[in-house]
């Protein structure tokens, strides 16, 4: 990342991973909205829907601590996207995932993370316009199965329980509002967030 040119509100390129539903050519460079920056360190969100996962395989009582999403995000999507460099770079980021508006059951415990999906709080914090959520899938996205509903728009993964039940996950929807969605919902895209040394 070039330093000088990572500002809030900015968009930067870093890592890469398959977008354009064409398996021959290699990957495409993954952009991401940059949402802070103090001082060196900057929390980056991917500007679209990179992949389709659920939460979990199947709906029960699971946090995000132990959930499938944040093990492939750890595993399966960081070792595809960046390169030794670019792993150097992102931060370990100690994640609490408290729980939202009426949702029950414990909010489990703080994770160590070098990539995670948004809380609503945070939602709420760096993109408080509702338009600022809106997400397109990408073409690799479609193919796996993304749904695309109002204006063309995808629902995205967030990382904390629904509203009163612990089998239910909030999600952004196509109309950009916080609702709910079962975890083995497998046409929900995935919006990966990093915190980044710019320096390194």
């Amino acid at each position: 990342l070039a330093n000088q040119y990572v500002q809030r509100g900015g968009i930067v390129s870093f890592g890469s991973y398959g977008q354009d539903g064409n398996q021959w050519n290699g990957q495409e460079p993954i952009q991401w909205l940059v949402l802070e920056r103090s001082g060196s360190r900057t929390l980056l969100l991917s500007l679209y829907g990179l992949d389709t996962q659920p939460y979990h395989t199947y709906s029960t009582n699971i946090n995000w601590s132990n959930c499938y999403l944040r093990a492939w995000l750890q595993t399966d999507f960081y070792f595809v996207a960046f390169d030794q460099t670019e792993q150097n770079a992102i931060l370990t980021t100690r994640n609490s995932t408290p729980l939202y508006a009426n949702a029950s059951g414990s909010p489990g415990p703080e994770t160590s993370d070098q990539v995670f999906v948004l809380s609503p709080q945070e939602v709420e914090r760096y993109l408080p316009n509702r338009n600022d959520r809106a997400v397109r899938a990408t073409s690799y996205a479609l193919s796996r199965g993304a749904s695309t509903k109002v204006d063309g728009n995808s629902y995205w993964w967030l990382r904390s329980y629904s509203d009163y039940s612990t089998q239910r996950v909030q999600i952004i929807n196509s109309q950009c509002n916080f609702y709910a969605s079962t975890m083995d919902d497998y046409a929900a895209v995935v919006r990966p967030s990093i915190w980044v040394d710019v320096n390194k």
